[in-house]
């Protein structure tokens, strides 16, 4: 395919993407894991002075966490209040589509880096699974240390890709490298196979190699001066988490499972087509690609994570955009050494519609729905239909399952206060001009005890009812019934 053709490809996908991460930034409220809110942006809200410190998780006292992201968070929410932004959506959607913009630049920038590896017949399927793969525009909008990680790993790659016609990539290489580890300490095993990688396989020159460690140095120092400055005391977020995490922090226990574990969650969460190819694909890589700096990136880390017996499967992350180059180098490899014949310009070709519409579904689910347990769907509800109206939510839940729904205050007004309510036959304290709302899991539990005449009505669930419907395929025996919003009702007799 000519080179203007396959630009023009690239830049009609690319606008697409651009459209569709913006859309993803505006409906994927909340966020998936709580490190997103109560690592960032509750720091973030600490140092424009919005929150105590006392609100804040231990990993503050620690100052294990990079403070990159709470500098950029109070900085947008400064500019937003300068020009009257105030509602906690609109600021959080700001970071968010900050983030998705940062992305598509970064996946753009990798793209053009690594397609002379890919051959000409799979260059348009490599791009548009760059930008489309299902869990990417998800991934992309998150305000995390992992999408950020991850935007640091590729253009880390990029500028290795591109080091024969660019002069200083020493300096970019080593300075990004550095970053994805102060955001995501977790990369280091990555960071460490990119640097092998760079010495045994690229041959760099002395001068080059030198410059390269006095990047990282400069970065080092630059990220300790951030934290100090952030947490009022010299700090180095990273020594912190080493020291904190290896072996493992005392006070802090977490749940363990065995080295394999990571192999059927992806599976399972990439969705299964999606994940068996994920995985055969990695394992044509390491097979047939041993000298490649993916490889070199991808097996020292999946190994260390393999070994630690803490498992969560938001450490793969930062991996997530370099799928779509495995995926395309493992099938050109497949197709070269084994003669498959996938017929890859055929849409009918049954494992092309295969991946086609499981993807297809699942971008529908992230593109328009909101992030994880939907809490901030019910938030938004609360603020737009009880603005002055004190208010008390009422969480039908234990401590434990309280965390997969309860709202952060961020996202409440201060008309707003919440309780946790253990069981449905609490009847609760009449306050005049107070509205009591409960969010419980699933259908309102049925009380003998429940006053003559009271009951309760629904609301509004946390997440729509077509993708509690899909989510119930997509998780399996996990699948819970999705958290909805209850106000009290009268019932006539």
């Amino acid at each position: 395919m000519p080179t203007s053709r396959l630009t023009t490809f690239h830049r009609r996908v690319f606008a697409a993407a651009v459209l569709a991460y913006t859309c993803t930034a505006w409906y994927s409220t909340g966020f998936q894991n709580a490190d997103e809110h109560y690592q960032v942006i509750a720091f973030a809200l600490w140092k424009t002075g919005s929150t105590a410190r006392d609100h804040l998780p231990w990993e503050f006292d620690e100052q294990i966490r990079s403070t990159l992201l709470p500098w950029v968070a109070a900085a947008l929410f400064k500019a937003g209040s300068l020009v009257g932004v105030n509602n906690p959506f609109h600021l959080s959607f700001l970071l968010r589509l900050f983030t998705a913009l940062l992305a598509l630049l970064t996946m753009k920038r990798f793209v053009i880096a690594t397609a002379h590896s890919v051959g000409t017949p799979m260059r348009k399927a490599y791009i548009a699974l760059s930008y489309f793969l299902w869990f990417l525009p998800f991934q992309l909008v998150r305000f995390s240390n992992e999408a950020w990680s991850l935007m640091a790993l590729m253009l880390t790659l990029a500028v290795l890709y591109q080091r024969p016609a660019y002069d200083r990539w020493p300096w970019w290489a080593g300075f990004w490298a550095t970053i994805m580890v102060c955001l995501k300490p977790s990369m280091l095993p990555a960071a460490a196979g990119i640097a092998l990688w760079t010495l045994l396989i690229a041959k760099p020159r002395t001068a080059e190699i030198l410059q390269a460690a006095a990047s990282v140095l400069l970065t080092l120092v630059l990220n300790t001066a951030m934290d100090s400055l952030f947490y009022g005391a010299p700090a180095s977020s990273f020594a912190n988490y080493l020291h904190a995490n290896f072996p493992s922090h005392p006070d802090h226990l977490f749940d363990t499972f065995p080295w394999w574990y990571y192999a059927p969650w992806i599976v399972k969460y990439a969705i299964p087509p999606i994940g068996l190819c994920m995985l055969g694909a990695a394992a044509i890589l390491i097979r047939y690609h041993a000298r490649s700096v993916l490889t070199w990136c991808i097996l020292p880390l999946v190994i260390a994570l393999a070994i630690v017996p803490h498992k969560e499967l938001r450490f793969l992350f930062p991996l997530a955009g370099l799928v779509p180059l495995v995926l395309v180098l493992a099938f050109a490899t497949a197709n070269k050494r084994w003669k498959v014949q996938m017929r890859t310009g055929r849409l009918w070709n049954p494992a092309i519609w295969l991946f086609s519409g499981v993807n297809m579904a699942a971008l529908s689910v992230v593109l328009f729905t909101p992030a994880g347990s939907g809490r901030t769907r019910l938030a938004e509800y609360i603020r737009t239909h009880y603005p002055l109206q004190q208010v008390r939510i009422n969480y039908l839940a234990n401590d434990t399952t309280v965390w997969d729904i309860r709202i952060p205050r961020f996202y409440l007004g201060a008309n707003v206060t919440d309780t946790i309510l253990p069981t449905p036959c609490i009847p609760l304290a009449e306050s005049r001009g107070r509205m009591d709302l409960v969010v419980a899991r699933g259908t309102f539990p049925s009380c003998a005890d429940a006053p003559v005449g009271h009951g309760w009505e629904p609301l509004l669930p946390a997440q729509p009812a077509w993708k509690e419907r899909l989510l119930r395929l997509y998780e399996w025996e996990d699948a819970k019934p999705a958290w909805v919003l209850y106000r009290p009702r009268t019932v006539r007799e």
